[in-house]
């Protein structure tokens, strides 16, 4: 029976004088496997316990920064998947696509995985603006984040890895 049926039978049998008693369970669904937990841009990555964590998190990097980096948080993985960053510049030109990253090969079912693609700075090239980040899981596309980079004596991402 619905919620709008069950509230419905109710109110007829309490116009009717009598005494009715309703009560249902709201079912609470699992989160959906390979979703997203987090997806930004930090200075620095950490060891902690069992995870890698991000360090300095920011949107903003100047291109003395000399890299960026991407850090991603995936939760409910129990199965073995593919990551895979794509690097956009102010232009919108692909300037870095990691190809496909295997995770979890063993297929453990795991809460959390946490990973990262870092984004050298080269000197000597110009490209400040606003870039933007892919990041696809099995091919669909998961999250999308963007971060400003200024140009602080010309330096732009090195196309590598596409």
């Amino acid at each position: 029976m619905t919620r709008t049926r069950a509230v419905g039978a109710a109110l007829v049998l309490a116009a009717a004088g009598a005494a009715a008693c309703i009560s249902f369970d709201i079912r609470r669904f699992p989160e959906p496997e390979d979703s997203v937990a987090s997806f930004l841009f930090c200075r620095e990555v950490e060891s902690g316990d069992d995870l890698i964590r991000p360090a300095g998190e920011t949107s903003e990097f100047a291109a003395a920064d000399g890299r960026v980096i991407s850090f991603a948080s995936v939760r409910n993985v129990v199965k073995s998947i593919r990551l895979r960053w794509k690097w956009y510049d102010a232009a919108k030109t692909l300037v870095r696509d990691t190809g496909d990253v295997e995770v979890n090969t063993e297929a453990k079912n795991l809460e959390v995985v946490t990973a990262y693609d870092v984004l050298p700075l080269e000197p000597g090239k110009s490209g400040p603006g606003s870039w933007t980040t892919l990041l696809f899981i099995d091919g669909r596309l998961a999250a999308r984040k963007s971060f400003i980079l200024s140009g602080d004596g010309g330096h732009t991402p090195r196309a590598s890895g596409t």
